[in-house]
Formats: C-alpha cells, sequence, structure tokens
C-alpha cells in the first residue's frame, strides 16, 4: 500500500524494491510464491517505469526482481515466467539504457535478465530477445569491461 500511495515518491519507491528484494532473499520459493500473489512484481515493475531516470529506484529494482525470479527446480521457472508477464523485462532494459554508467544498475540488471533467461522457456528467452536484452547486456559489458 505504501509504494502505490507514495508513487510519486522516489526514496519511498527506492526502499520500497530494497525491502521486497530483501524479503525475496534465500532459498524460500514459497515466500517468492507469497510477493508475487500479494503484487510485488507489478508494483516494482510500476516503480521502475515511473522513476526510471532514478538509479537509486532501477538498482533495487532490478535486485528485487533478480530475486523474485531464481529459485530451485519448477520453481524457479515458474517465478521467471511472473516476472517476464508482468513487464518486468522491457523496465529493466529501459533501466540499463537509462544508466549505462551506473555499475550497479547495471550488474543487477544483467543479473536479474539472466534469472529470467534460465529455464527451459525459449518463448521467454525470445521474449527477452524481442525487448533489446542482448543488446543491454552487451552495452553494458562494453561500457564496463575494466570493472
Amino acid at each position: 500500500a505504501g509504494m502505490r500511495a507514495h508513487q510519486g515518491e522516489s526514496v519511498v519507491q527506492a526502499q520500497g524494491c530494497a525491502a521486497l528484494c530483501n524479503i525475496a532473499d534465500g532459498d524460500n520459493d514459497a515466500r517468492r510464491q507469497q510477493l508475487a500473489e500479494a503484487g510485488a512484481i507489478e508494483a516494482i515493475v510500476a516503480s521502475m517505469r515511473a522513476h526510471e531516470g532514478e538509479s537509486d529506484v532501477q538498482e533495487p529494482g532490478c535486485a528485487a526482481l533478480r530475486n523474485i525470479a531464481w529459485g530451485y527446480g519448477d520453481d524457479s521457472d515458474a517465478h521467471a515466467q511472473q516476472v517476464a508477464e508482468a513487464g518486468a523485462i522491457e523496465a529493466i532494459v529501459a533501466g540499463m539504457r537509462a544508466h549505462n554508467g551506473e555499475s550497479v544498475v547495471q550488474e543487477e540488471g544483467c543479473a536479474a535478465l539472466c534469472n529470467i533467461a534460465d529455464g527451459d522457456n525459449d518463448a521467454r528467452r525470445q521474449q527477452l530477445a524481442e525487448a533489446g536484452a542482448i543488446e543491454a547486456i552487451v552495452a553494458s559489458m562494453r561500457a564496463h569491461e575494466g570493472e
């Protein structure tokens, strides 16, 4: 409710994304499912879209989506699919493009895209390609070669 009520406040959005990131951390797939059912994925994506120019929102947003998309076995694929279906791929790519010089945004963005691409789902990989994820990852690698 806090993230929805204060959509225009980047500090609230950044802290909300960071909190959701921490809640999603670890190997508890049931907790990731609880986050998805509560609308956390959509809240993170909305926050990233509303504050595309704020690296302080993009970094924890990407990190939270990375954690939610990760999991064990079949649950991993289901969580990654939920993240992709919520428009996260496009939000991550847009954030990476907007903050190409910010290594922490690039790191978290690449990690999130990696987890979304994981699993046996060629359609999702195609969605990543069509959304410009390949170009965003390559641009990130080139911009941060020495890091």
